[in-house]
């Protein structure tokens, strides 16, 4: 099989590097963690379903994550060093490339996969979880990180950088995740109740989850149900790596064909929703200045991204006047709601993550900021335009972010929500207060650690998993812990006082994990960037 040598090439480069190792010792220590935090609530009802169902949410999010950052990245990277077109010089075709590239950068997702099965069997052990509920789960992790990996193939073959490759394997995978379930919605709220629909949202990867969790109740069908998602997920993603075998057929050796607009930088390089304050030389500016107009002229496209943002906030409006008009206390579309605009924020996220590292990681593979280091711009020059350029790039998604979560702030304190009660008002308040808050303390840390991390990182997604780590992994630690205690006897006021300091915990994390970036940058910046 012509595919070998280039797994074999890739097996050797993964192996050599220590994150191969590590990332299995941390997908299981963070599913031992979550399953010792829900053994210690010793108020909880049926601990091992409990523990199940977070520890499986958490590998879930997992396999969607890790296929997309490790694969989105592989041909982008390659056609843009061109070395792409070397491999097509060869008797390799367009699938063999595909299948290489597949298999070898799956390899750390996978291992850390198969670390994270045997923890997630401990609750079986411990009964209330049943064997089917197990092995469906385990299938549909499986074909979730395949077609994660497919989808993140598929967009690295379409895209001639790295970063909109990102943006569209991103979107891609949402709208898998999401589309079935609000087409689905939205059909039968209207009352258009098809038997297709329950087929057609086991595409999603969330719901053949739910069904595979609740696999052991044979009166469900839930077992079959789970069975089919996961073979239409790994269809998917076989469909996906197919699909980018003949894209590489086609365009390989020729490249793709540039669609981006001529400017008087040469390229437009920015979506539709983007700044392009950056893209005319003010009559007069500071050294800052001049280094923040070359860098946002040099910002790429992220339109993927501009499409979610757009699509998430009319989903946003629509969840939100269905649930203030609905009768009756209907409080599932602003679930949907509240879960969208969390969606918002981490696209926000991505997007900061992904403009603090495009350019910038190109300047420092290219030799191109040791240059500048050697002209009279300063490091503190250097710095100042790219904390400006990349705080163009998405102020206007910011503000926009803004205004959502007012919004929907005020909507819970509308009477169909049902958040009657001062603690519960609390809760909302400081979810919504503490958002807008993260708007600007989560780009602050994720601007400094990208620049910190990125001297001594090469690929864009191991680094973007590295700067966004501390960003997102807090929100998640505490919507478990709120979780949790939901399920104690703890009084509501009393988790609305825990629900604050948490808040206000994590907001006053990432501003220390930001600063301690920027204070080492600040120390030695020009050391660190010649020494790379």
């Amino acid at each position: 099989m012509t595919a070998l040598p280039i797994v074999r090439r890739e097996l050797l480069v993964a192996g050599r590097r220590s994150w191969t190792y590590w990332n299995r010792c941390l997908g299981a220590l963070v599913l031992l963690a979550i399953g010792a935090t829900v053994a210690a609530s010793s108020g909880t009802s049926g601990i091992a379903r409990v523990a199940f169902l977070l520890m499986g949410s958490t590998a879930l999010a997992g396999a969607l994550l890790s296929g997309v950052l490790l694969n989105a990245d592989r041909l982008a990277a390659e056609r843009k060093a061109g070395t792409l077109g070397l491999l097509f010089l060869t008797q390799l075709t367009g699938i063999d490339v595909a299948l290489g590239m597949l298999v070898a950068s799956t390899v750390q997702g996978g291992c850390a996969l198969l670390a994270m099965l045997p923890v997630l069997a401990i609750p079986l052990m411990a009964g209330g979880v049943a064997f089917a509920d197990f092995w469906c789960c385990a299938l549909v992790l499986v074909a979730t990180l395949l077609c994660s990996a497919g989808i993140g193939l598929w967009a690295s073959s379409r895209s001639s950088d790295v970063v909109p490759a990102y943006s569209l394997a991103i979107l891609a995978l949402a709208a898998l995740c999401l589309v079935p379930i609000l087409v689905s919605w939205a059909a039968r709220k209207f009352g258009f109740d098809f038997p297709a629909l329950a087929t057609f949202e086991l595409l999603s990867p969330a719901v053949g989850f739910n069904r595979a969790i609740n696999a052991g109740a044979a009166s469900t069908g839930s077992a079959r149900a789970a069975a089919v998602s996961a073979i239409s997920i790994a269809g998917i993603g076989v469909a996906a790596v197919a699909r980018a075998g003949w894209t590489l057929q086609r365009t390989g050796r020729a490249g793709l064909r540039s669609r981006a607009k001529p400017t008087a930088m040469g390229v437009d390089t920015s979506g539709f929703l983007s700044r392009r304050s950056g893209r005319r030389l003010p009559a007069r500016a500071d050294a800052a200045g001049h280094y923040r107009w070359l860098y946002s002229a040099r910002l790429p496209a992220m339109r993927a991204l501009d499409i979610a943002s757009v699509l998430g906030g009319i989903a946003l409006i629509s969840f939100l006047g269905v649930s203030l008009t609905s009768a009756g206390r209907n409080h599932g579309p602003f679930i949907v709601a509240m879960l969208i605009a969390y969606g918002l924020h981490v696209v926000f996220k991505i997007r900061v993550a992904l403009a603090a590292l495009g350019p910038w990681l190109e300047d420092l593979s290219g030799g191109g900021l040791e240059l500048l280091l050697t002209t009279p711009l300063t490091s503190d020059a250097v710095r100042c335009g790219h904390r400006q350029a990349v705080d163009s790039s998405a102020s206007h998604i910011r503000w926009w972010l803004v205004v959502a979560n007012m919004v929907v702030w005020l909507v819970s304190l509308h009477p169909s929500t049902d958040a009657t009660g001062r603690g519960i008002r609390t809760i909302f308040g400081s979810m919504y207060f503490g958002g807008i808050a993260s708007l600007w303390a989560d780009p602050y840390c994720i601007r400094n650690n990208a620049m910190l991390l990125s001297i001594k990182g090469r690929r864009l997604g191991q680094l973007l998993a590295r700067v966004l780590l501390p960003v997102v992994l807090p929100p998640w630690i505490a919507a478990l812990a709120i979780f949790i205690l939901s399920q104690t006897p703890i009084s509501e006021n009393k988790t609305a006082g825990w629900f604050v300091l948490v808040q206000v915990v994590q907001i006053v994390w990432v501003i220390v994990w930001g600063n301690r970036a920027s204070r080492i940058l600040g120390s030695g910046f020009r050391v660190l960037v010649l020494s790379r």
